[in-house]
């Protein structure tokens, strides 16, 4: 996971494109893939295969995908068929809501160097902070069916972090 997650850094700051990045997660991980049915699907997913079970996931902002290339490390675990949807589900909640916390801590530096920001990518305005706030509400949701504590947590954490950086008129 530790090489997933280096591959990943590499292409958020652009020395990989994203198909090397893709190309470099399939070697790492498929020879000791012991969940071939997931690798499938995550593969299908950055290819753009329309009818994967990621793609129905996805959120509205792009720089919440950053992330995504942690679905490789997914397939060294073996797990039915019958939960990639609840997997898969879970994971888009929990990493997009670990995301905006981070993008809202890093808004000013984001506008500086260009980097990818939800926040940013919302438009800072009403109507953007919003969609953003949706998908918090939403995501806590999933999250509490199986871990109430972190989906406080979560909401707190995400609220506190918003309310601070913007003041909405």
């Amino acid at each position: 996971m530790e090489t997933v997650g280096h591959i990943s850094a590499l292409e958020e700051t652009k020395k990989l494109s994203m198909a090397e990045a893709i190309e470099k997660c399939e070697e790492l991980v498929k020879e000791n893939a012991v969940n071939q049915a997931w690798l499938d699907n995550v593969t299908g997913y950055f290819n753009s295969k329309e009818d994967n079970i990621f793609s129905k996931l996805t959120t509205p902002f792009k720089s919440l995908h950053r992330g995504d290339m942690f679905l490789f490390s997914l397939t060294a675990l073996q797990f039915p068929a019958t939960l990639f949807d609840r997997i898969a589900e879970q994971w888009f909640a929990l990493i997009s809501t670990s995301l905006l916390v981070d993008d809202v801590l890093d808004i000013e530096t984001d506008k500086e160097t260009g980097d990818e920001n939800a926040y940013v990518e919302s438009g800072l305005n009403a109507e953007g902070l919003e969609r953003v706030a949706e998908l918090v509400k939403h995501n806590v949701e999933k999250i509490s069916a199986i871990n109430e504590t972190m989906a406080a947590f979560t909401d707190l954490a995400e609220s506190r972090s918003t309310f601070f950086r913007f003041k909405l008129s």
